[in-house]
């Protein structure tokens, strides 16, 4: 039985995703590691890699782009498929160090969590590194923020865990299903927190406070950082659906003062003279108001195996 199966959703990823899969390799406890390439082109660089890495690699490559919660969800039931009793969803511009997985599970074990995530230290646009470590949804703006400060009104902060990188034991898919069907890309987190919330496990995930991973927020699809003047259309487009979606399942009431918001975005994209940003985030919009949604308890649930914990 493996302990822990890594899950890492490619997607035209080069010199940093080998650089991410090398570091999950060094893990002893990571047994396997499972790539699932959403990429236009199939990964080059599965020969340069270590011996280590090259016995611990799984490649899969599905018929069309799943998106970040699609390619998860088939890396997950791989890992159930094996035997996994932990599953490390990793971004594949995150680096992990060689003790930072046995960390994780320590941490785990030692809160009694379902779900856990490392620090991430993260370059800001001014180019100094900070450790993050207080991730969470602004319910009254209707977006993700890095700290409580961040937040709109404090009172209406939600506390996650980081997307980008987190451990969590099996048998939690079990209880909550897989992650949400209705998300291409971004809020996944946030779903599945309340998702949890709603079985009365609210709480049942937390921060590592020994284990900080480097990432390089979402070079996937902002290769240039998260400033407005970098951010590709398919970021700030499914930014946007994925946040009017959240609060149509949880937030019904805001999904107007959410939209507003970003209907003010997509003025301020207009103003700097970012026509496509400004586009994708209005498409975004309109997709989230138009997409069919599934009531969470319909998220789908990793098949029972006799030999999973």
């Amino acid at each position: 039985m493996t302990e822990v199966a890594a899950v890492v959703v490619a997607y035209n990823n080069g010199s940093e995703l080998v650089r991410c899969l090398e570091g999950l390799a060094a893990n002893q406890s990571v047994g396997t590691i499972f790539v699932i390439d959403n990429g236009a082109l199939p990964w080059q660089g599965s020969e340069a890699v270590s011996p280590t890495l090259r016995r611990k690699l799984e490649y899969r490559r599905p018929s069309s782009n799943l998106g970040y919660a699609g390619g998860n969800n088939m890396g997950i039931e791989l890992a159930a498929s094996i035997g996994a009793e932990h599953v490390l969803i990793c971004n594949p511009d995150v680096t992990v160090k060689s003790a930072d997985v046995d960390d994780m599970l320590t941490d785990l074990r030692l809160l009694g969590s379902d779900l856990i995530s490392p620090q991430l230290l993260e370059r800001s646009s001014q180019g100094d590194w900070s450790a993050l470590g207080s991730p969470g949804w602004d319910a009254a703006a209707g977006k993700g923020v890095l700290r409580r400060s961040d937040a709109l009104l404090a009172s209406e902060f939600v506390p996650t865990f980081f997307g980008a990188c987190f451990l969590a034991r099996m048998s939690l898919f079990r209880s909550t299903g897989l992650l949400s069907p209705n998300l291409f890309l971004f809020c996944e987190e946030i779903d599945l927190c309340m998702r949890m919330s709603l079985l009365g496990l609210s709480g049942n995930w937390g921060i590592s406070g020994r284990t900080v991973v480097e990432h390089g927020r979402g070079s996937s699809v902002t290769p240039k950082g998260y400033g407005s003047s970098a951010r590709s259309r398919l970021s700030v487009e499914e930014a946007a659906r994925s946040a009017v979606i959240i609060g149509r399942i949880y937030w019904p009431w805001r999904v107007p003062l959410w939209g507003g918001l970003r209907l003010v975005l997509a003025v301020r994209y207009v103003v700097l003279g970012r026509i496509s940003l400004a586009r994708g985030v209005l498409r975004g919009v309109y997709r989230g108001l138009r997409s069919p949604v599934l009531p969470p308890e319909q998220a789908g649930s990793v098949s029972n195996r006799p030999n999973d914990p």
